[in-house]
């Protein structure tokens, strides 16, 4: 996808690393989703590793509502970490600038350049 930042690593962060990347960019990883796991359990078929982190920032979150109040159907909260074939990592997320575009509302743009930055340290922690 275009609107995504994703980079590939031999290194395999677990899960309290990951949650840890979030917080040392002061994004809450409020939940980890091993889609997985669901996969294996509901169609029987293994796959590889693939978690979704819920990451988020309460504090940029509300700067964005409280200009634009439907802002939240837009919020790119996701960071996905997923294992390749070659047992590599790819750590990715959804462009939050090129998103939030779709206002053309100056403050939301400024929450999602600094969203960017945020998650860029969360990918580059969790690809050391």
């Amino acid at each position: 996808m275009s609107n995504t930042h994703s980079t590939a690593s031999a290194a395999h962060k677990e899960a309290a690393a990951e949650h840890h990347a979030c917080a040392d960019s002061h994004m809450k990883a409020a939940q980890c989703h091993e889609s997985h796991q669901d996969v294996d359990a509901k169609l029987n078929i293994e796959v590889p590793p693939y978690r979704i982190l819920g990451a988020c920032n309460p504090p940029l979150a509300h700067r964005a509502l409280t200009v634009q109040p439907d802002i939240g159907l837009l919020l790119p909260c996701n960071v996905i970490v997923r294992q390749e074939a070659n047992a590599s990592q790819t750590v990715g997320f959804m462009d939050p600038v090129t998103v939030m575009q779709m206002t053309d509302n100056a403050e939301v743009a400024k929450v999602a350049t600094e969203v960017r930055s945020r998650l860029e340290r969360v990918r580059s922690a969790l690809l050391v």
